[in-house]
C-alpha cells in the first residue's frame, strides 16, 4: 500500500507531463478545512500529511490481532480477530 506522501510525490512527478495531475496538485490547498474519515489504521506518515494539508481527520480503525497458536491447540492455524480501537481527533 502506498502512503499519502508517496501518492503526492507520484502526483507531483506526473504533473510535469499531465495537465490533470497539475490541476489536481493546484487544488490541494482547497482541501484545508475538509473532513476525512477512515476505518483503516493510518501510519504516522499519513496522519502528518493530513495535518499539513489542514484536513480534519477522524478514524475508527480496526486492528487485526493474532491469537497465540497455543490458544487454538496444536497443529491448528492461528485465529485472527478484529479489535476496534478509537482514534481521538484531539491526538492529531
Amino acid at each position: 500500500r502506498l502512503h499519502t506522501d508517496e501518492v503526492l510525490i507520484a502526483l507531483s512527478l506526473e504533473a510535469c507531463h499531465d495537465d490533470n495531475a497539475r490541476r489536481s496538485l493546484e487544488q490541494l490547498p482547497n482541501l484545508r478545512g475538509c473532513q476525512v474519515h477512515t476505518s483503516v489504521m493510518l501510519s504516522e506518515v499519513d496522519i502528518k500529511i493530513y495535518k499539513k494539508l489542514g484536513v480534519d481527520l477522524t478514524s475508527e480503525p480496526i486492528q487485526t490481532t493474532r491469537k497465540n497458536y497455543e490458544e487454538n491447540g496444536p497443529g491448528r492455524k492461528p485465529v485472527y480477530q478484529k479489535r476496534a480501537a478509537a482514534f481521538a481527533p484531539a491526538a492529531l
